[in-house]
């Protein structure tokens, strides 16, 4: 019986202390995905840069592709763009906001382009 306690206690320790070593570690699971969605968001107006871009000198191949990356990393980080989660730094909040507002007018634009086309 004390040593089936013993046996539990070691492993519950044992379970403990992978679990903070995992927490603690800086390559964890949700320091990576801050890191990306950093990353993301950052990337995200270099993309409208290139969107707008390729726009003003008429190619669409360009356009097309920007747009899939765009919508692609815009809905990588709807918690962020949508829901309205608070970043960690006031600049990705700025960031995220100006994001949503680009993405939710280039929806409209798009809509409008095909019901008038």
């Amino acid at each position: 019986m004390a040593e089936e306690r013993l046996e539990t206690a070691a492993a519950n320790e044992q379970a403990i202390g992978t679990s903070l070593q995992g927490e603690s570690s800086p390559w964890g699971k949700g320091r990576g995905n801050r890191a990306f969605r950093i990353i993301t968001l950052v990337a995200l107006p270099l993309l409208w840069i290139g969107f707008f871009h390729s726009l003003f000198t008429g190619n669409e191949g360009n356009m097309s592709s920007y747009s899939l990356v765009i919508l692609m990393f815009s809905l990588l980080n709807a918690d962020a763009l949508v829901k309205g989660e608070k970043l960690p730094n006031k600049v990705l909040n700025v960031l995220a906001k100006a994001n949503c507002v680009l993405v939710f007018l280039w929806a409209v634009a798009t809509i409008v382009h095909v019901l008038v086309k």
